[in-house]
């Protein structure tokens, strides 16, 4: 499904329906069928949390790719939004293209791997990303998010697959089919026998425990990092976090019947009005 960069469905419901088929993208070799919602509920949400993990490399001859994966957070679903596959290595480029990202998709937290160059990445990142988030903005933002650096230990193979494999069999992973489109056409730039192996989809579906599975897992990998991120969230299903949010409403509703602490200029009789309607219609 194609994602919105501000709210989402409070719950999504799967089904390999064959109506529901994505198509692989032209110049794709993708075989394994991924399929759009069966259903999704009505009410939209807020994301609850705004992820950037950066899978940082070095580039040269092995030809590896740094790449920023942006996922967000909302009742118990993980949403892959973007990901940014960059050449490897310490470039102005590539750093402006993660500060863009991120100022683009307004991440809240952003984590780089620190292998590579033992947290040098981050440390000359930072002052180019609080740099663009001051110009960008004309000041009216001078900080952007903190970046945390994160040291990576353990089989690779083994850790995503210990990441991504319970939250892909709840159907808990969420990816915006943007990202399958762009995940082809940015693997274009490689020679044809090449292309698939960078391709996330193909690095999703080939993986297995065994070391070096995967020629390249970069964008797997800063995938499964940001999805990790949010795993002790998991916990909270659609239905549970819905009911919640309700009842806060209601108790505001509630506490403030004619809407007195109404703000941007409503009428102090119909403040919670809009609310009343929504809260109303849930229960229809």
């Amino acid at each position: 499904m194609y994602l919105n960069e501000e709210e989402a469905p409070g719950k999504i419901t799967w089904a390999p329906r064959p109506d529901l088929l994505i198509p692989a993208p032209a110049g794709s070799q993708l075989q394994d069928e991924m399929y759009r919602p069966a259903y999704q509920h009505l009410d939209m949400y807020p994301y609850e949390g705004k992820m950037m993990y950066i899978d940082t490399a070095g580039g040269g001859q092995n030809g590896d790719e740094t790449v920023a994966a942006v996922v967000f957070f909302l009742h118990g679903y993980c949403f892959l939004m973007d990901i940014i596959p960059l050449p490897g290595g310490f470039r102005e480029d590539v750093f402006t293209a993660l500060s863009a990202a991120a100022y683009y998709w307004g991440v809240n937290n952003i984590q780089v791997e620190k292998n590579f160059g033992n947290g040098a990445f981050a440390e000359t990142w930072r002052p180019l990303l609080t740099d663009y988030y001051l110009k960008t903005s004309s000041g009216t933002i001078t900080m952007g998010p903190v970046i945390e650096d994160v040291w990576e230990s353990g089989q690779k193979e083994k850790r995503i697959i210990d990441v991504l494999e319970p939250v892909m069999a709840r159907h808990s992973l969420i990816i915006n089919q943007a990202v399958i489109e762009k995940d082809v056409s940015s693997a274009q730039k490689y020679a044809v026998e090449k292309r698939s192996v960078y391709q996330l989809m193909h690095q999703l579906t080939k993986i297995t425990r065994d070391k070096d599975s995967l020629i390249h897992d970069d964008r797997l990998d800063a995938v499964a990092s940001a999805v990790r991120f949010f795993v002790n969230r998991l916990a909270h299903d659609a239905d549970h976090r819905m009911r919640t949010k309700s009842a806060q409403e209601l108790a505001q509703l509630m506490s403030d019947p004619f809407g007195r602490g109404a703000k941007n200029g409503q009428p102090v009789a119909t403040g919670n009005l809009n609310m009343f309607k929504s809260l109303t219609a849930r229960r229809n």
